[in-house]
């Protein structure tokens, strides 16, 4: 129950910078997705079905923000959450660089 009151507003403040004000930031001919981070830290910290809610509530804020379809990224999310799940965390655990590496192939 904390995780979810500390995760929403962590949430919502991600995908109002995603929004806002990162469109601008350019790093490398791409963008920084923080939703995208925060839900594939959370699946891979160990929680793949709360990295699957993380990434439907998060994709919820960025359809709600955008003028795409509203579900869209949410099912971008939660599929990325579960393959990343798959692995229950021993692949990520046995380098320091494949999560790092799991995000930029992601985004």
């Amino acid at each position: 129950m904390r995780s979810v009151l500390i995760g929403l507003p962590i949430l919502a403040l991600a995908a109002i910078l995603e929004s806002t004000v990162l469109p601008d930031l350019a790093l490398l001919r791409g963008r920084v997705d923080l939703v995208l981070l925060l839900t594939l830290s959370w699946t891979l910290s160990g929680d793949g079905q709360g990295g699957a809610l993380w990434g439907f509530v998060g994709g919820l804020w960025l359809g709600l923000l955008s003028g795409g379809p509203l579900g869209l990224a949410s099912l971008a999310l939660v599929l990325i959450a579960y393959l990343a799940s798959q692995s229950e965390g021993r692949v990520w655990s046995s380098h320091v660089l494949l999560p790092l590496a799991s995000a930029l192939i992601g985004s």
